[in-house]
């Protein structure tokens, strides 16, 4: 009897002014997807752009996932000022819905849905 191997591939995707790049879990126990904003953005149109990719990304895969925003020099985006955190991590809760923090999240709190 053969075994099927099932493998995972990053999905990268041209947004126009940025590029998403999801990585599924690995090592992790949750994806982590990345935004490139090649060229300078106002933080609040990549906070809204992380909020929105994470609302597309939960639809198309139920896997918990990390987002984060890098600029051109690969450098992590800072959205203080904007947001609690540089970091969005959210998953699809059976009991209550989708859930998102402006934190990051302990393994313990989207494994047991709250």
């Amino acid at each position: 009897m053969s075994q099927e191997r099932l493998l995972f591939d990053t999905v990268k995707v041209d947004r126009g002014p940025y590029f998403v790049e999801y990585c599924p879990p690995n090592a992790a126990p949750f994806a982590m997807m990345q935004l490139i904003f090649p060229n300078a953005a106002d933080s609040e149109d990549i906070a809204a752009a992380m909020e929105h990719e994470l609302s597309h990304w939960l639809q198309r895969y139920d896997v918990p996932v990390m987002v984060s925003a890098i600029d051109g020099t690969g450098s992590l985006v800072s959205l203080k000022g904007v947001r609690e955190s540089n970091h969005l991590f959210g998953w699809n809760d059976t009991d209550t819905g989708r859930r998102q923090h402006w934190r990051l999240v302990q393994d313990d709190e989207y494994s047991r849905g709250t």
